[in-house]
């Protein structure tokens, strides 16, 4: 059994090296070596994360923004309010 399969591996191994350039050519984007395949794929997937990192800071950037703005809004009509309602408090002759 065990003979078998290591004369199939070895079958195996000795095709590949042989049409090794047919191999590269039908997959062309695998490397010759994991270490290539491996830098490429760790590239890859850093720059999805940096992407989706700053697309997500951007939005919360928007979101504070557009909350900061609606809270000074807010506090500029309430202190415009106060400010009146003092006004005629202080002069109800007017």
């Amino acid at each position: 059994m065990f003979l078998k399969i290591g004369i199939l591996a070895t079958i195996l191994v000795l095709a590949g090296i042989m049409f090794s350039s047919e191999i590269q050519g039908i997959f062309p984007n695998t490397s010759n070596t994991v270490v290539d395949s491996l830098e490429a794929d760790v590239n890859t997937i850093t720059e999805k994360s940096v992407d989706s990192a700053e697309k997500k800071i951007e939005s919360s950037v928007d979101k504070a923004e557009t909350k900061l703005y609606e809270i000074k809004q807010n506090s500029t009509e309430y202190v415009e309010e106060k400010i009146s309602e003092t006004f005629l408090f202080l002069n109800p002759d007017d």
